[in-house]
């Protein structure tokens, strides 16, 4: 119960679980024609028949069924039927460890496609075991850590999170720290060694992902659990969720340390200053916050990153403001209630106030009042404008609420 107070100056966490930012609208593909359907289903049926020759000929576990497999897998998920072409990628896989063995790097193309069509039906659980099996393939994080094996851990820690706050997804608490803890085991083992080698570009983003993590983990509430006592369901990955709670705030602050300590240049030093006071801010430290966001305008220079920055820091910003953090609610198939304007002000401080939402569409206006008090109860970052706080007026901000 000490760890919910501790974690008292962001729950409940609304922003990245109730409502984000609207993306901007994505380009349409043209859809195909009847031609290019009917040409898939007669390629499709040659590639099955074939397929159907060489397991009655070869067995079922020959290794030159790989191919076919994934073939008519690949055609399945080009037509939307994911489930079926789960079972030809499932059955590609088990060929592969068949004749390959348990751990060959063979199978890291099958796993990420996999994870993907898990997704797509709604399994994150199995999706993320694929690609944890896939990080147990490049040894838990314990070998050379190539851009393969780094692209990969990035995505499994991102899938961990995203299947977390998936909406209708019961978040599973011990998956979730797993994941947690290889990516802690990453950046601890990347910590130690020093920035030889370009591993300074890669301590920074495994750093920023564990960032990313305790936004998830402390924006969670986990005061059901201690309600329910030690006989309770889920007592326990609970009870580790509340302890890692109640180091976050510190354990945050520690791994920016860190990355501003390995950081090479002032740009990078002023993106990782804005993260540390976002950071603050986001958990209830506005003073200390305020003199962070003050440390990045000596850091800027004439330079287009720099000017970015600027134009960024003069208008205000819900917080985490961090839009990788939340890919996965902006996506076109995220089940949402509606699309909606808000006009607002932010305040010196951060507080949200003078609020006035509008829905857009087909959304209902009985839901504006929702996103209203969300709004009111959501943690902002204030504007900067030549280093000094400001409050500011935002106009027609477009946010969507999560089904």
């Amino acid at each position: 119960m000490l760890s919910a107070a501790q974690a008292g100056a962001h729950l409940p966490e609304l922003y990245g679980r109730d409502y984000v930012l609207e993306p901007a609208p994505a380009a349409v593909p043209a859809p195909g024609t009847g031609d290019d359907a009917l040409d898939r289903a007669r390629k499709l049926d040659a590639l099955e028949a074939d397929l159907a020759e060489q397991v009655a000929r070869a067995g079922p576990y020959a290794a030159q069924l790989t191919d076919p497999l994934l073939q008519v897998g690949a055609l399945r998920a080009d037509t939307g039927n994911a489930v079926a072409a789960l079972r030809h990628y499932e059955q590609a896989l088990h060929v592969l460890r068949v004749n390959n063995g348990l751990l060959h790097p063979a199978q890291l193309p099958l796993l990420r496609t996999l994870a993907d069509l898990y997704r797509r039906i709604g399994d994150w659980r199995s999706g993320q075991l694929a690609w944890r099996y896939a990080y147990r393939i490049h040894g838990m994080g314990e070998m050379a850590v190539t851009d393969e094996t780094l692209a990969d851990a990035l995505a499994y820690f991102t899938y961990a999170r995203d299947a977390y706050i998936a909406p209708g997804a019961a978040g599973d608490d011990s998956l979730f720290v797993q994941a947690y803890r290889d990516n802690e085991q990453l950046f601890e083992r990347l910590s130690n060694e020093g920035n030889e080698d370009g591993s300074a570009a890669a301590l920074q983003a495994v750093g920023v992902s564990f960032l990313r993590n305790l936004y998830v983990l402390l924006g969670t509430d986990l005061s059901g659990y201690a309600a329910r006592g030690p006989g309770g369901a889920g007592f326990a990955s609970g009870s580790r969720m509340l302890t890692l709670q109640e180091l976050g705030l510190g354990k945050g602050l520690e791994i920016l340390d860190r990355l501003l300590d390995a950081a090479p240049a002032a740009p990078e030093q002023a993106r990782l200053r804005l993260r540390r006071g976002n950071w603050l801010q986001w958990n209830g430290k506005w003073r200390s916050a305020r003199d962070e966001y003050a440390a990045i305008f000596p850091l800027l220079d004439d330079s287009p990153a720099s000017m970015a920055l600027r134009e960024q820091l003069s208008m205000p910003a819900v917080l985490p403001e961090d839009a990788a953090l939340w890919r996965s609610l902006q996506r076109a198939d995220t089940p949402v209630r509606g699309v909606f304007a808000a006009d607002y002000s932010v305040s010196e401080r951060g507080n949200c106030t003078r609020i006035e939402v509008r829905a857009e569409a087909d959304a209902k206006p009985a839901l504006a009042g929702r996103l209203r008090r969300m709004l009111g109860d959501s943690h902002f970052r204030p504007a900067l404008r030549d280093a000094v706080l400001t409050e500011v007026r935002v106009e027609g901000r477009r946010y969507r609420l999560i089904d």
